[in-house]
């Protein structure tokens, strides 16, 4: 049994923004491929889980499902919110070279409470109606620049430009590769600026850094799936079981046999 993929946004579209559906209440684990998805409800009840953490639903929640990651709901009241999906070649062809930024920012977020105050409602509700593209790139530049300023104190570290963009790949690679130094090609600078830089930010190396996004989703594949050792080991480009046991065990202090069974 493999992770269930929803997708909701047709092939030839780059962005959607819709309504979120009233009738959701519960559904099962399951992920989207090819773009990111950011929620906004108001005033709902329950909760979201997204790779294993629960998110309690309250006044103003914004959510940001990432590539890859495996979410689900059980909401008590009926929902009021937004939905936009947003595929990485919409910031290809944008105007606004800003715009990418701005939304990357955020996107280093899973989940957002919004302030009491917030008046982002009207913006999706623009969005919502827009179909003028350089309209809906300033809508949606406003759009995350109020998310942004609203969290940036608090839950926002500032980043240099090698680190968010060792991130930004790695947020949209569909399953990391387990080298450093295919990622510092990528970004055109040297494996050992590429660790600076992310020790300046968070203090970890970039084989750290990288190790959370792999870990991240081999326990998606443990924990939704009933794939072999073998054939996740596989899946995340190891060279055989014994390896992947090695450097799973070495990230979490887990064998994958003994995490599957927690």
């Amino acid at each position: 049994m493999s992770i269930p993929i929803n997708n909701k946004i047709e092939e030839q579209k780059l962005i959607k923004i819709a309504i979120f559906k009233k009738e959701i209440r519960t559904t099962k684990p399951h992920k989207h491929q090819g773009y990111f998805e950011l929620i906004y409800l108001k005033n709902t009840t329950g909760y979201h889980c997204i790779d294993e953490q629960q998110y309690q639903l309250s006044t103003h929640n914004l959510f940001i499902i990432k590539k890859e990651q495996v979410h689900y709901w059980n909401i008590t009241s009926e929902p009021f919110g937004y939905v936009i999906l947003i595929k990485r070649d919409f910031f290809l062809q944008n105007i606004d070279s800003t715009l990418k930024q701005f939304f990357f920012d955020i996107t280093q977020l899973t989940q957002i409470d919004l302030p009491e105050d917030t008046n982002i409602d009207l913006l999706f509700a623009l969005l919502l109606t827009e179909e003028d593209q350089t309209a809906q790139e300033a809508l949606l530049k406003a759009l995350f620049i109020k998310i942004r300023n609203s969290t940036i104190t608090e839950q926002l570290p500032l980043k240099s430009g090698i680190y968010s963009a060792y991130l930004h790949l790695l947020n949209i690679d569909h399953t990391p590769i387990n080298k450093v130094n295919h990622y510092a090609k990528l970004l055109h600078t040297t494996p050992q600026n590429l660790n600076a830089s992310c020790q300046k930010n968070i203090g970890l190396s970039a084989a750290a850094v990288l190790a959370q996004h792999i870990i991240a989703e081999a326990k998606r594949l443990l924990i939704y799936t009933d794939f072999s050792i073998n054939e996740i080991s596989l899946q995340l480009n190891f060279t055989d079981a014994s390896h992947f046991t090695k450097y799973f065990k070495k990230h979490t202090t887990y064998t994958p046999n003994n995490f599957r069974k927690l």
